[in-house]
């Protein structure tokens, strides 16, 4: 059982999670507390660094969506330029087409 909690991530950190998060280099972006400057101050950080990484997740999805959502119109458009055309050679004078 020893052997599956052994870290395989490099690192000094004691697990894979705390490697793989950074943990170490995260918790001391926080002040320590002979460093602050009011009672409330390790609150503050931690609540606006979170914030902070949730808006670069949020922008991340959001980009991902976007792009998502450009190549399906791209994919899209060629479909319906065809089904555009076939609408308008059903409906041209003289068309031998069944209608739709």
């Amino acid at each position: 059982m020893d052997d599956q909690r052994t870290p395989i991530l490099p690192g000094t950190a004691r697990s894979d999670y705390e490697r793989y998060l950074r943990t170490e280099e995260l918790l001391a972006l926080q002040k320590q507390p002979e460093e602050f400057l009011h009672k409330d101050e390790l609150t503050f950080q931690v609540v606006h660094q979170s914030s902070e990484l949730l808006m670069k997740g949020a922008a991340w999805e959001l980009e991902r969506a976007l792009t998502h959502l450009d190549q399906q119109r791209r994919e899209q458009r060629p479909h319906r330029l065809a089904h555009e055309w076939l609408d308008y050679a059903r409906t041209a004078p003289g068309s031998t087409l069944p209608p739709s």
